[in-house]
């Protein structure tokens, strides 16, 4: 999951000397969801005025679009939510990535004019990504997860 530096500094400072569980229940164990959601969540949400039907997922969906909207890319946002997929993640937040047509379009053009201007080298004059092969030895490694997806 990322961490935005200023929250990493703030974790951070509350961690200090602490040692064991992070976020440990009343008696130093695990906490569990049920009393956790009852005694904090619930209660966070009723101080705050929000509707009652606020659960944890709505943070995950905060992250992800928070994520989108910070420019991050389908296959980022798949890894942080653990999705197997990257269209799983498109399935249920597509509609928040900007639509790149209009520049895709752009470059097309850019690309048509500098091949018109270089006549004597045409379609040479525009530059070819390097295209891999998922599971070759050049490929970039995107992770396990991802690299699944695509094989």
């Amino acid at each position: 999951m990322p961490l935005p530096g200023l929250i990493a500094a703030e974790l951070r400072r509350w961690i200090g000397q602490r040692t064991g569980l992070l976020f440990p229940d009343a008696n130093g164990g695990y906490v569990r969801y049920s009393n956790w959601r009852r005694r904090r969540l619930d209660t966070a949400v009723k101080a705050a005025g929000l509707p009652r039907k606020v659960t944890p997922h709505n943070f995950r969906d905060t992250a992800a679009s928070l994520a989108i909207q910070a420019g991050a890319s389908v296959v980022s946002v798949s890894r942080m939510l653990g999705h197997e997929d990257p269209s799983t993640t498109l399935k249920h937040y597509a509609g928040l990535f900007p639509s790149d047509l209009i520049e895709v379009s752009n470059g097309l053009d850019r690309a048509a004019k500098r091949a018109i201007r270089m006549p004597q080298q045409g379609l040479a004059a525009i530059p070819v990504p390097t295209i891999y092969r998922p599971n070759s030895a050049e490929a970039p490694k995107l992770g396990p997860k991802v690299e699944q997806s695509l094989g």
